[in-house]
Order: C-alpha cells, then sequence, then structure tokens
C-alpha cells in the first residue's frame, strides 16, 4: 500500500511546481504581404537565372467572344475598339465584363482616355473626343506618334524615334517636352502614379511618373509557363491590367500565387517588464535597412529596444524581390517600392498586433530533430556536416491550452526552378508546414523560423512533401511530455563583428572584367562578374571599399534559453558550435537574422572555392571574401562577448 503521507508529498510537491512556474505576457499576430492593389506584377527573388527573370503576371482569358484590337483604362473603366473604329466600355471587375457601345470613327491604333475625352492615334497623328463623341479633333503634333497613356493631367506619348514626350491636357494647343526614351513600344498605359510600357518582345515595364528622370523595371515576360501568350495593348482599369493578344482576345492579368505570404510575430513580456518580439518573414531576405526603419518606428509608437526585435526571414526563393540584388539581372536591383513599403507596414502592424494581444500563459522549449534537409555540398567521397536540429518553442494559456508554436529548423525553401512553380509567389515548405501545425494544434499562428540553413536543401524537390515531413516532426515533438519550462528573466543584447577581408586590388578587377567582358553574352554568371566589378571599381573612385564584412549578432536570453540570430545565410555548422559554447543552457540558432548582406560560410567552401566560399559574394555584391579562418573567428568573438 503507498504511503499517504508520501501521497500528499506529491501533490504538493507538483502544485508548487505549477505555482512556480513563470507566468509571461504572451501574444501572436499575422499579417498578409501577398501583393495588394495597385502592384500588377512582381520579381520573384532567389535565383539569378532565368536570364529573363521571373515575375508574378498570369493572364486570365475574358469574353471569348469580343475581338478588340486597341484598349484603354481610366479608373474602373475598362475601353476597348475593334479594327473597324468601333469604341465600346465596360466596369473592369474578375467577372464577365458588360460592353456598351460609346462611339463610332474610322480606325486607329492607340486610345488613352482621361475624364470622358478620348484620345487616338491614327497614322501616326492624334485625336480626341468628348462626350458624345460625335466630333473628332486633330491635335498637331510634329512627329509621328506610336502610343498614348494618360495619367493625372498629362498626356504621355511615345513616338516612331523611340522617344517619349509628355504635354499637359486642357490646352487649346498641346505642348510636348521630351521626357525619356523606350525602344518599339506597342502601347502605353497609366495609373495615378506609374507609367507601363508593352513592347515588341513581349516584355512588360514600368516607370513611376513622378520621377523627371525615368528608370524602367521589367515586370513581366512571356515565359512560355505563366505567360504564354503575344501581347498587343494593355490597359490599366480597376487595379489589373488587361491586354489584347494577337489574335484579339482579352485578359485581365493576376498574380501566380500560392497565397500564403505572411509575416508573423510573438510578443512576450516577462517578469522583469522586459519585452522582446520574435517576428518570421515569408522573404527571401532584406537589406540592413529595411529592419532599421521597422524597429526604428516600433521604438517611436510602442517604446521597444530594438534589439528586442529578433527579425527572422524564411529565405524562399519564392517571395517578391525585398532588398537590393545590385549584381543581379535589372529587374532583382531595386525592389518594388510600393510593395516594400506595404511589408514594412506590415511588419510594424503585426509587432503591435501581437503586443496587444498579450495574455497571461506559460512559455516551454522542446528539442528533437527534423530530418528534411541534406547538405548540398555532399559528394560520393565526401559526407559534409548536417544539423537537423527542430527546437519548439510553445505558448500555452494557464489552462495549459497551447495558443501558439514557433519551431526551427534549418533547410533552403527551394524546390525544383521550373515550369509554372517556378514562376509562382509561394511561402514554400515552411508556409505548408505552418499551415497543417495550426491546422493539427489549433493554435493562433504557427512561426517558422530558419536557422542556419546556408548550405542545406530539402532532399524532396517537392515542397509539398517537405512541408508535410516538417508539419509531422513539430506535431510528434510537440506530443512530448519532457518540455522545459522557462523560468526567469528577460535580456536581450545586439553586437556587431567586423569579419576583416581583402578587397581586390583595382588592377585585379579591371582585368577580371576584361576576361568576362570578352566572354560571349547571354550568360548569367559572366554579366554578374561583369556587374560586380563595375561596382567595385564605383566604390573605388568614391573610396568606399570597406575592408571588413559587418556580421550583427543578436542574442535573447529568457531564463536558461538563449537565442542566437546571426545576419547572414548562415552555413550549419555555426549552429553546432555556437551551442557548444554554452553546454549548461539551452541555445536556439539561426541566420537570416535582420539582414542578409551575404553567406557566412565555413572555411572548406572558401578553400574549395564552391558557390557559398566565393561566387555567392559577387551575387551579393560584396568588397571581398573572408579568410578560411573566418568561423573560429566569429566563434571566438561571441565567445569573448558571452551574452
Amino acid at each position: 500500500m503507498r504511503n499517504p503521507f508520501l501521497v500528499v508529498l506529491a501533490v504538493l510537491a507538483t502544485a508548487w511546481q505549477v505555482n512556480a512556474q513563470t507566468i509571461f505576457k504572451a501574444g501572436g499576430a499575422t499579417e498578409s504581404i501577398e501583393p495588394g492593389k495597385g502592384l500588377y506584377s512582381l520579381t520573384l527573388a532567389g535565383y539569378g537565372a532565368p536570364r529573363n527573370g521571373r515575375f508574378s503576371i498570369g493572364w486570365k482569358p475574358l469574353d471569348s467572344t469580343s475581338k478588340f484590337t486597341v484598349l484603354a483604362g481610366d479608373g474602373n473603366a475598362l475601353y476597348a475598339a475593334n479594327e473597324n473604329g468601333a469604341i465600346y466600355t465596360a466596369t473592369a471587375g474578375t467577372g464577365a465584363l458588360s460592353w456598351k457601345k460609346l462611339a463610332q470613327t474610322n480606325p486607329f491604333s492607340n486610345m488613352a482616355v482621361k475624364s470622358n475625352t478620348i484620345y487616338i492615334v491614327r497614322q501616326g497623328q492624334l485625336y480626341s473626343s468628348s462626350k458624345p463623341y460625335s466630333t473628332w479633333k486633330k491635335l498637331h503634333s510634329s512627329v509621328d506618334l506610336t502610343a498614348i497613356a494618360c495619367y493625372k493631367n498629362k498626356i504621355v506619348a511615345s513616338t516612331a524615334n523611340n522617344q517619349l514626350i509628355q504635354a499637359t491636357t486642357g490646352s487649346k494647343q498641346l505642348r510636348w517636352f521630351n521626357w525619356g526614351t523606350a525602344a518599339n513600344i506597342h502601347s502605353l498605359t497609366a495609373d495615378i502614379e506609374r507609367l507601363y510600357v508593352l513592347n515588341q518582345s513581349d516584355s512588360m515595364w514600368y516607370v513611376d511618373t513622378k520621377n523627371n528622370s525615368p528608370r524602367w523595371q521589367q515586370v513581366g515576360v512571356k515565359n512560355n509557363q505563366t505567360y504564354t501568350i503575344h501581347a498587343q495593348q494593355i490597359a490599366v482599369a480597376g487595379n489589373a491590367i488587361y491586354t489584347i493578344d494577337d489574335q484579339q482576345k482579352l485578359y485581365r492579368s493576376f498574380h501566380e500565387t500560392d497565397g500564403n505570404l505572411s509575416v508573423r510575430a510573438l510578443a512576450l513580456t516577462g517578469n522583469n517588464n522586459k519585452t522582446v518580439v520574435l517576428v518570421s518573414m515569408d522573404i527571401t531576405g532584406m537589406d540592413l535597412s529595411l529592419t532599421t526603419r521597422v524597429k526604428a518606428a516600433l521604438k517611436k509608437s510602442r517604446q521597444l529596444a530594438p534589439e528586442a526585435i529578433f527579425m527572422n526571414a524564411s529565405h524562399t526563393h519564392f517571395s517578391p524581390v525585398t532588398q537590393a540584388w545590385t549584381c543581379w539581372g535589372d529587374f532583382c536591383q531595386v525592389p518594388d517600392s510600393n510593395y516594400l513599403l506595404a511589408v514594412e507596414k506590415a511588419l510594424v502592424r503585426v509587432v503591435e498586433k501581437a503586443l496587444d494581444n498579450r495574455q497571461a500563459g506559460y512559455v516551454e522549449f522542446a528539442r528533437g530533430s527534423s530530418s528534411i534537409g541534406v547538405n548540398r555540398r555532399n559528394t560520393a567521397e565526401t559526407i559534409h556536416p548536417y544539423d537537423s536540429t527542430l527546437d519548439l518553442i510553445r505558448i500555452t494559456d494557464l489552462q495549459h491550452k497551447t495558443r501558439q508554436l514557433i519551431f526551427w529548423n534549418a533547410c533552403h525553401p527551394v524546390f525544383q526552378n521550373a515550369g509554372v512553380e517556378g514562376y509562382t509567389l509561394s511561402a514554400n515548405f515552411p508556409g505548408v508546414a505552418k499551415a497543417l501545425v495550426e491546422e493539427k494544434t489549433g493554435s493562433l499562428n504557427a512561426m517558422f523560423m530558419q536557422g542556419c540553413g546556408g548550405d542545406i536543401n530539402p532532399k524532396s524537390t517537392d515542397h509539398l512533401l517537405s512541408g508535410k515531413q516538417l508539419a509531422e516532426d513539430v506535431l510528434n515533438l510537440s506530443r512530448t511530455t519532457n518540455w522545459q519550462i522557462l523560468q526567469g528573466d528577460i535580456n536581450y543584447f545586439i553586437d556587431e563583428i567586423n569579419i576583416p577581408i581583402k578587397p581586390w586590388s583595382e588592377d585585379s578587377i579591371r582585368h577580371f572584367r576584361e576576361i568576362n567582358a570578352a566572354l560571349p553574352p547571354g550568360d548569367v554568371s559572366v554579366e554578374k562578374n561583369v556587374r560586380w566589378a563595375d561596382l567595385m571599381l564605383r566604390r573605388y573612385a568614391q573610396n568606399d571599399v570597406s575592408p571588413v564584412l559587418p556580421l550583427f549578432v543578436q542574442t535573447i536570453n529568457i531564463g536558461n534559453w538563449k537565442l542566437v540570430g546571426l545576419s547572414r545565410e548562415v552555413v550549419n555548422e555555426y549552429g553546432t558550435y555556437i551551442r557548444a559554447l554554452y553546454p549548461d543552457k539551452t541555445v536556439t540558432v539561426s541566420g537570416y537574422t535582420n539582414a542578409v548582406p551575404s553567406y557566412l560560410p565555413n572555411n572548406w567552401h572558401i578553400e574549395e572555392k564552391l558557390y557559398e566560399g566565393f561566387e555567392s559574394f559577387l551575387w551579393y555584391g560584396q568588397p571581398g571574401i573572408p579568410d578560411p579562418s573566418v568561423l573560429t573567428f566569429v566563434i571566438g568573438k561571441i565567445k569573448e562577448k558571452n551574452r
């Protein structure tokens, strides 16, 4: 028979442990970063190939019985004309269009509409008509026009000699001013901010109309996967771009997307009234300027210390460009400013919502493994290290019901860059895993945090299988009874480690450029080499060549749990080495934190001149490559700081 006294002691001890458990205030939130209104197509990040880029635009066929040759838009109204000069209008939308005839005139080649005035181009000359569109006035021009568009109170036109000219509407005599150049234009259209161009190479571009010196940004090209038609005319109407192909069929633009891009946040406040926020982002990477702006906004609005905000990119290779890929193709060199601003606002919003959602609860940690990846540098002779660590943080309410699960694993979110999926916006396997974890556990917003996955790729080329396997591993780990209860104070730090490098000399860069410039055109790696050389020579001219690579190391301590985040694409051995620095603590390590300006390789990546240890630094526009002792150097500096 069991001793009743011992039973009572056991019950009291259990009750004491529960009562002694630290109660945190925890809150989570999720915000979509899917493209919003006014963003008709975005460049996908993550690969330097194909050479002609990856864009999110696709075309949905509409009104298969209608045959049009000319398009224009004004607000929510779409205008079209047939080869006989009959002009129609319809309200733009996602469904079938109901066309109403407006006017009849002689055949023409281009059209623009603004405030009930229709402008047309016929045989290179410009005409206009206002309601009821019964008479047409010739607007004299000394040049042959090829395409026209209207925005605000302006009319812009392309000419036969590839010039762009602009005039103010409403005056008796249009006075044209040179505005730039654009070659081989089929069609022009505009919204309130941007002018869009369709050229004769099945390629779409835009320029900000407020820019007096236009910088063209490509946003689409025929790729025979998602963009399969020969577009002839384009028009912006109702937050979409419409097009007519060479068969006179009408299409409406849409984004090829899985619809699962998001940013997520967990806010935690401890007994010492210090607050930290973990942020996960379905983006490929970010410049330090983005996270700096977000942290500055949150310091102003919520008095959060910048070092208390831990911002981690999943590194999906199928998100829109959110950082300046200086040495990539033109379409990747500058993020879409409107999309970047939307992401920035979503990040501020998601943190503020997480703070507002805080409730009393418990924080627990568990460790397991998930072997969804493999070191991509393995050979038949050499199997390189692979860290399969799976770390899990569970947030429960006071009744021990799971509210949030945050999981860490190290693996590149990639799959075969082929077919339609190669052009589809997607959170990749982390998005699949998050959705399954939420479905099976009822947690409010599961979060994936990228580990040190710089040289780790999924075993499977099917991201659905990788996501499912990761979710199963998370769910199995969540059923463990071996939870470590997090107790104690919160503190946080950010340190900068300057990794020494030896930049190439100007002469060696010029020689490198000459070699690559002499090679046949069309190779993306060769073109990257030339861009990198040009970038470095400009830096030398400006006396702006740095002898160091800054590495930002962020540390968050919650009792006995330590979270360490490193900027850059960190290869997987760093996680193992950093955990070994603190044998008496539970340590979780992330790469891709706060900024992703290059790889952070190990000695063998550099010595063997593998992508991670050589060519990637040129892709990232870095001034040089670290010494092979870089891992030892970084680990030594982290140990020295002892955060």
